[in-house]
């Protein structure tokens, strides 16, 4: 199935999801906070490294209210390479949310990112899907499903077509305090697995809690360990603590930065199989 024909697919079923999920909330409404608490988002800097370069770079996201129950982020991301095969390089990428969501409940919504890098005479990726999350007390459970593509043109090897695949993330977050989420998850990405853990910590300063660090360790089944860090500055129109900030400012499942690292990652390997077979 073409990217363009489950595109359609994906916008009817989510405007028929988003508008049954609307409609049975109409009588909630009085009772019901927004789905975005006003303008907000963030911004975050971070360094990445894994067993065939290391990235580093800023990332953000700025997300506001559709009416009541709606909302939209936009997000953006630029970042330096260094490869192994291909040397140091620049990578950027934007992606954007549209969803429905009930703070005390979940979120439902439509999910899309572009990305592209420099490595190569022309590197392109991109993805749309369904995202939603369900809030069980201290508990989030989040999906993201949908269909990626991407295709590069390198002087050494020509062009090369990864092809129209399925990828997916899904997390379980645990708050154990409001200001400590602690992830396990499994995301498949440009036909790969792998398994993350993650932890984001909102540091108190006074009455102020908009800054937090976070990290993650993540394992793909090519016996690569990647590695993140990173410190994250919060915006929006009042002080509150993480958990409030996940389930009332902006949705937490991006994979921009994941997608291009296992894309870059696989054509870095494919770079380096072609010099070893052609002895360059």
């Amino acid at each position: 199935m073409g990217l363009n024909r489950f595109t359609a697919l994906c916008l009817t079923g989510a405007l028929v999801a988003l508008a049954s999920v609307a409609a049975s909330s109409e009588d909630r409404r009085d009772h019901q906070a927004a789905a975005v608490d006003g303008l907000n988002g963030k911004v975050s800097g971070f360094g990445n490294t894994s067993g065939f370069g290391r990235f580093y770079g800023v990332d953000g996201s700025v997300s506001l209210p559709l009416g009541h129950r709606f909302g939209f982020q936009l997000d953006g991301l630029v970042s330096q390479l260094d490869t192994e095969a291909l040397g140091n390089a620049v990578a950027y990428g934007a992606g954007a949310h549209v969803f429905w969501r009930d703070p005390d409940r979940g979120l439902l919504g439509l999910y899309g990112h572009y990305a592209s890098t420099d490595l190569t005479e022309s590197a392109n990726f991109r993805a749309i899907g369904l995202e939603a999350e369900a809030y069980l007390d201290r508990i989030t459970l989040t999906a993201l499903i949908g269909v990626e593509d991407g295709r590069f043109v390198s002087s050494e090897i020509g062009e090369f077509d990864l092809g129209t695949n399925f990828f997916s993330s899904v997390f379980l977050i645990y708050y154990p305090i409001d200001n400590l989420g602690l992830s396990v998850g499994h995301r498949y990405l440009v036909e790969t697995h792998s398994v993350s853990v993650e932890a984001e910590w909102a540091v108190e300063n006074g009455s102020s809690r908009n800054t937090s660090l976070y990290t993650s360790v993540s394992y793909d089944e090519s016996d690569d360990t990647t590695a993140k860090f990173g410190v994250r500055y919060y915006f929006g129109q009042k002080e509150k603590s993480l958990i409030r900030r996940h389930r009332e400012d902006d949705p937490s499942q991006s994979t921009i930065l994941w997608a291009l690292e296992q894309a870059i990652g696989d054509l870095d390997s494919i770079i380096n199989q072609y010099r070893e077979f052609h002895g360059t």
